[in-house]
């Protein structure tokens, strides 16, 4: 009964249930107390203090592994939790640096701790690269992270997130930095008389988690290690476009770069940051990969690979789904392929999508206004069953237009990636904006940006950048 209830506690854990997970868990505890089974104790208390620190219960996890130390203390060996250890590395390390246990865990840490192997296509972008495990190998697209020798640095090596984000810093400046120029980008609302103290204890936790002589200081000036060795996503991604761009226009090799560079990009950059100067780079890079797809999109269907290009198409919409253009080749490779149905599937979802913002007359005009919509619209069994599909070309013009004001009313860097800084605005408030519609200068360099949702009936409002 008890390995029962553990396995359905596993399972709501893995299903996001983290409350109900503890409960099935404490149940399972008891049973296993009652039929003194030390070894699936033992492990099912490792499950709960999972739990309890996946809820940010830390004490409540730290008792747990407590009792987990003392079922294997009395079972006299412990390599069946070795497993389960390994999986959650962020909770051993957290016991370990509490010293739980008289040095248990840091004992297990050494144990499971062993170099992290990253696939070979994750590394490089060129296939005839040869990969070592010498130097360090940075990750700023999606989660920012590190590998060193083949380990990936840890949270609690890094001991902040301001030192791991003083070493992205470092690596998307690779020049010789004041140290008012690093002060100012990572802490711009600290006071002048505590910035001293927060920049030489990140930067020493950075030499920690890395090495020393990562960050080198040559005339009062601070720059990444001159004779170090650094492999950077973000470089192969610039690398690969530059290559693409100066390749003829939908050529193979063009495409290939272009293939290349798509591979480096696996998220929004450095998305656990969000100061100034990384949103800056951020929005620059999503519209670079923006028009990236697009134009990988373009060049397959040019070829005939409408599949491939459809799937472009796909990615696009993920992050901006007003994108009209991509709406529109997604719908005329499934035509062109012959996909009848699956293009007036696209087009009923872009009529759902458009009409949160828009009247059922305005709608058709701006549906009408492309051409591809405007044949798949003489089809009654396509179209919207409020929707009349009679309206003038004019009308239908300015009413596209007016779609896609809606999503550029800031400005042109930022104009298809509203929705990112909406998320970064739940996320960090910072100061807010509430004069619509227009762009005002801050105390600071940059711009306030703000947006305003028509016919939403409320205001979106983004803080500075």
């Amino acid at each position: 009964m008890g390995l029962c209830f553990t396995t359905s506690g596993l399972l709501k854990r893995s299903q996001g249930e983290f409350k109900d997970a503890v409960d099935t868990l404490q149940k399972a505890i008891a049973f296993l107390k009652e039929a003194d089974a030390r070894r699936e104790l033992a492990l099912a208390y490792l499950h709960l203090a999972g739990v309890h620190f996946s809820l940010k219960r830390k004490s409540l996890a730290l008792e747990s592994l407590q009792l987990a130390a003392n079922a294997v203390s009395e079972l006299g060996y412990d390599h069946f939790l070795l497993v389960e250890a390994a999986r959650n590395t962020l909770l051993i390390q957290y016991a370990a640096a509490n010293k739980l246990a008289d040095g248990y865990y840091a004992r297990v840490l050494k144990l499971i701790k062993t170099p992290q192997a990253v696939s070979r296509t994750e590394l490089s972008a060129e296939s005839t690269e040869q990969e070592t495990t010498d130097g360090i190998r940075a990750y700023g697209f999606g989660q920012p992270r590190a590998v060193v020798g083949g380990h990936e640095v840890q949270d609690l090596e890094w001991r902040s997130e301001k030192s791991k984000e003083m070493f992205f810093f470092f690596l998307c400046n690779r020049r010789p930095l004041r140290k008012e120029e690093i002060v100012t980008a990572l802490w711009p609302d600290l006071s002048g008389d505590k910035t001293s103290s927060a920049f030489h204890s990140t930067l020493y936790r950075l030499r920690q988690a890395l090495y020393p002589e990562c960050i080198a200081k040559e005339s009062g000036r601070y720059i990444l290690d001159p004779q170090g060795r650094f492999v950077f996503d973000l470089d192969k991604f610039q690398k690969a476009l530059s290559r693409a761009e100066a390749s003829p226009a939908g050529s193979p090799e063009a495409i290939a770069f272009m293939e290349k560079a798509l591979a480096q990009h696996k998220g929004p950059f450095a998305q656990d940051f969000y100061g100034e100067w990384v949103e800056t780079l951020r929005w620059q890079t999503e519209e670079q990969s923006m028009r990236l797809l697009s134009t990988l999109a373009a060049a397959y269907s040019d070829a005939g690979e409408f599949k491939r290009s459809a799937d472009l198409c796909q990615r696009i919409l993920e992050v901006d789904e007003y994108n009209e253009a991509a709406w529109y080749r997604l719908m005329s490779n499934y035509l062109r392929s012959g996909q009848i149905d699956a293009a007036k599937y696209c087009y009923n979802r872009y009529a759902q999508i458009v009409s949160d913002n828009l009247s059922g007359e305005e709608l058709t005009q701006a549906l009408l206004a492309n051409e591809s919509l405007h044949v798949l619209g003489q089809d009654r069994h396509v179209c919207h069953p409020s929707f009349p599909v009679r309206g003038t070309r004019p009308e239908a013009a300015r009413y596209a237009t007016r779609i896609r004001s809606m999503l550029r009313v800031c400005s042109r860097q930022c104009s298809m990636h509203l929705r990112s800084i909406f998320r970064a605005v739940q996320r960090s408030p910072g100061r807010w904006v509430h004069q619509i519609g227009t762009v005002t200068r801050p105390r600071r360099s940059g711009v306030r940006l703000c947006a305003h949702r028509r016919n939403a009936g409320h205001t979106i409002r983004t803080r500075s950048i």
